[in-house]
């Protein structure tokens, strides 16, 4: 079921209303510095907006970087700034944007990033797909103030529309992070129409994060005073948009592939959700040597990855949060 949203505030208003700041805690939480084991924990309503900053801090995919919002020019990149003048407002979360002209005898490469970043951290995916004679577009989302299956739903609708209108052109779509978690949704809701496809998931978070689950303690109204805390719902090791995603399966016109890093400092790609998950798309795995969380975007464009597994040890701090 898909929730409410805010009927009164227009979708970009309502981004730019919730994220006051760039170096607010919610979005400057370091990872490697969040302790679990406060002597006096708050109780309470304190409680549930600390859970719910640390949550927020989870999905953060990339760092959000400060100043004003501002329209894009002609051939100019999407960068985190130009996100609030691209999105498509009202009840929408998302939509489909061409970064390139759009020619009827090409195949379609579609980049898709994730929590807190924006299309320009995918540039090398894009010019390498350019490069091999792809149309190229962008799926931009709010990414705060929406959920995972809001989301989703977004981009199987544009899918869908943009798949009527070139029902033999092959589709390419290089989601990174929280982008490929509901991106497997969107196709999984799409089936065969969805075309010939190949979906390839970037440092995917397959698994969720277990503190994420503190979401779930907030109520819909207050969670978007939170910002972070909506997509926070499904990006929960328990939360039920995690146990779809353990079993779902997309058909044989869909072909998946999953790069991970060596360096990855977000997941931990060695628990067996992800498994659970690879084995149900039917996936080819592939892994960056020393490739950070996002690093592996510009290494997998320049095609510096392997299917030999390489060895794996999480740092100290994510294996305290994975616990």
């Amino acid at each position: 079921m898909i929730s409410t949203r805010m009927a009164a505030l227009p979708l970009a208003a309502a981004s730019r209303i919730a994220r006051p700041q760039a170096d607010s805690k919610l979005e400057s939480v370091n990872l490697d510095q969040v302790s679990l084991s406060t002597p006096k924990a708050p109780t309470g309503l304190p409680r549930i907006a600390l859970l719910v900053a640390l949550c927020g801090s989870l999905g953060a995919c990339a760092s959000l970087p400060g100043g004003p919002v501002m329209a894009r020019q002609a051939g100019e990149s999407i960068t985190r700034q130009h996100l609030a003048a691209e999105l498509p407002g009202g009840e929408r979360c998302g939509r489909l944007v061409p970064l390139s002209g759009q020619r009827s005898d090409r195949p379609t490469q579609v980049s898709i990033y994730g929590m807190n970043g924006s299309p320009d951290q995918l540039q090398s995916l894009t010019r390498q797909a350019a490069d091999e004679g792809y149309n190229t577009m962008a799926f931009v989302y709010e990414d705060h103030q929406c959920t995972l299956r809001e989301t989703a739903r977004d981009l199987a609708s544009e899918l869908s529309a943009w798949r009527r209108a070139h029902p033999n052109r092959l589709l390419r779509i290089d989601a990174h992070c929280m982008g490929a978690r509901f991106s497997v949704k969107a196709l999984a809701e799409l089936g065969v129409q969805a075309g010939t496809v190949q979906l390839n998931m970037l440092t995917p978070p397959l698994a969720g994060f277990p503190l994420a689950n503190t979401a779930q303690l907030v109520p819909r109204p207050l969670a978007r005073l939170f910002p972070g805390t909506m997509p926070g719902y499904d990006m929960g090791s328990s939360s039920d948009y995690q146990a779809e995603l353990e079993r779902t399966t997309l058909p044989a016109n869909i072909r998946t592939r999953i790069f991970y890093g060596q360096a990855d400092t977000l997941i931990d790609y060695t628990q067996p959700a992800f498994r659970a998950v690879e084995q149900n798309l039917r996936a080819s795995v592939h892994y960056v040597p020393g490739g950070s969380h996002m690093g592996v975007i510009e290494a997998v464009a320049r095609g510096n990855y392997s299917s030999q597994a390489l060895p794996y040890q999480p740092p100290s701090s994510l294996q305290a949060l994975l616990r």
